[in-house]
């Protein structure tokens, strides 16, 4: 399942119905923050929904360990081909069947 939201307080509205896999979140969002986006988004995950999702920052973090220590599992660079966030799914999640709906 794929769910888009343009505001924050919209991905969580979405997040407390639904689990995911993975969730891309601007890392431009991340930083206006100071951690307290991630910190909000996991625990909404662990108190509503059983399964671990995948944290993914799309833009620019100063470094690989930055983005572990804000909580992220991995990042993509901005602009995100669609190879690269292909690779990324699969990585996290598996082959990708476009056949297969959850």
């Amino acid at each position: 399942m794929v769910a888009e939201a343009a505001h924050f307080q919209d991905a969580l509205l979405v997040l407390r119905d639904k689990a995911f896999d993975l969730i891309l979140i601007d890392a431009v969002l991340i930083e206006a923050s100071s951690q307290s986006v991630i910190a909000e988004i996991r625990a909404l995950q662990s108190a509503c929904h059983e399964t671990q999702m995948a944290l993914i920052a799309v833009g620019r973090i100063a470094s690989p360990v930055e983005t572990v220590l804000q909580g992220v599992d991995a990042q993509l660079q901005k602009p995100v081909s669609t190879l690269e966030l292909a690779q990324m799914v699969e990585s996290w999640r598996g082959p990708i069947d476009p056949n297969v709906q959850k």
